[in-house]
């Protein structure tokens, strides 16, 4: 999966490992099919959309998926997600971040207890995004995914393919690619060659978790270091608080 837009961090927030907030841009809202570049599709309105839930399939992205999920409303422990007619929508989200130390004993060391981040806006579907235009004509793009049981994830951060092996190309959010095969290593979207990263396969909660070390941001800063989540029966490695944060419809 490449982006073909520029993405924006907004709203970020870094208290004791905690960070919030989703990505932003004003280019035209592209989707992404098997890293490949399509148009992008408007959701399909309420009264025209299948009621009936179909697994998602483990390749080609979730286009189809996440354009019948965007109907109704769907609720869970972090916020609700309301699809009105006419292809607009309001999302109130709990982007609360992670910490080891708030969070101990809660999956993955997700928090819950931020206030919610409101979007409102027209929506428009992307291989594994929702795209929320406010009036600004500025998009917000937040990472989605429809799990095999029919929940919907949707939250800021790592989102992308990756083979049941566990080789592929990651683009991890709001900075460059890691990629995963015998080594890894990574590429930084500023510089033309790639450096070697850190990263390794393991079990955490019943699910396979990659954890890597990057470079950082800028010359002298620490390492960036994080978690992903596999789920090899979509195809698809996810932030685990996109993972954590489900929503199932009303």
């Amino acid at each position: 999966m490449r982006r073909a837009h520029l993405i924006m961090v907004v709203g970020v927030v870094s208290i004791a490992g905690i960070s919030c907030g989703g990505s932003s841009t004003t280019s035209t809202p592209t989707a992404r099919t098997s890293n490949t570049v399509v148009a992008a599709t408007t959701a399909t309105p309420a009264d025209e959309a299948t009621s009936s839930f179909q697994p998602p399939t483990a390749t080609g992205g979730q286009l189809p998926a996440l354009t019948a999920a965007a109907t109704g409303t769907w609720t869970g422990e972090y916020g609700t997600l309301t699809f009105n007619s006419g292809g607009t929508a309001h999302f109130s989200i709990k982007n609360c971040g992670t910490s080891a130390v708030l969070a101990k004993g809660r999956p993955f060391n997700v928090l819950n207890d931020c206030t919610p981040m409101e979007y409102v806006g027209k929506i428009e579907v992307r291989a594994h995004e929702y795209a929320i235009q406010d009036d600004t004509g500025s998009s917000t793009i937040l990472q989605a995914y429809l799990d095999g049981d029919g929940n919907l994830h949707v939250g800021s951060g790592t989102l992308d393919e990756l083979d049941p092996s566990g080789n592929g190309a990651i683009n991890i959010y709001a900075r460059g690619t890691l990629i995963v095969g015998n080594s890894c290593t990574y590429k930084d979207p500023s510089s033309a060659g790639t450096s070697t990263a850190k990263c390794s396969f393991a079990t955490k909660e019943g699910r396979r978790v990659l954890t890597y070390e990057i470079a950082g941001a800028s010359p002298g800063d620490a390492p960036h270091t994080g978690e992903l989540v596999q789920l090899p029966d979509l195809g698809l490695i996810v932030e685990p608080a996109i993972y954590v944060g489900k929503f199932t419809r009303n």
